[in-house]
């Protein structure tokens, strides 16, 4: 049983390994406040440590983890990483934050028919309703 409820998302993430050397760009496929899997052309052993980076517009989410499994999905692999400090009060507002884009995303293109990316979603949310969750 999951200790953490999982948000199911297609933003963008970047990620590099171990000493955080080049970040390769890829999808998020969900994210928690315990963790986060993306999908990946390459195979990431369990216990490789990894910074992961989510870009939000001008912003960003960063954080470290560690990878506690990978499985081979088709012609790629879902990679499953678990946040060092998943206690962050930052962290769970960036969540919450990607949690509202996503379901922006998805009500847009439901009432006006509009499609957007995740990024196009994201710039539209942050400009309306980020305020809301600055301190």
């Amino acid at each position: 049983m999951r200790g953490h409820h999982r948000h199911l998302s297609e933003m963008p993430v970047e990620f590099s390994l171990e000493l955080k050397n080049r970040a390769a760009l890829e999808r998020l496929v969900n994210i928690s406040s315990g963790g986060l899997a993306f999908s990946t052309p390459k195979d990431v052993p369990p216990g490789t440590s990894i910074h992961i980076r989510i870009p939000l517009g001008r912003h960003h989410f960063d954080v470290d983890g560690s990878v506690v499994w990978c499985n081979r999905t088709n012609h790629r692999f879902e990679v499953g990483v678990r946040f060092d400090d998943p206690q962050s009060e930052y962290r769970a507002q960036m969540i919450d934050q990607l949690c509202h884009i996503e379901r922006y995303r998805w009500k847009v293109q439901d009432e006006e028919g509009r499609q957007l990316t995740s990024e196009e979603a994201a710039a539209e949310w942050i400009a309306r309703y980020a305020g809301a969750f600055r301190h």
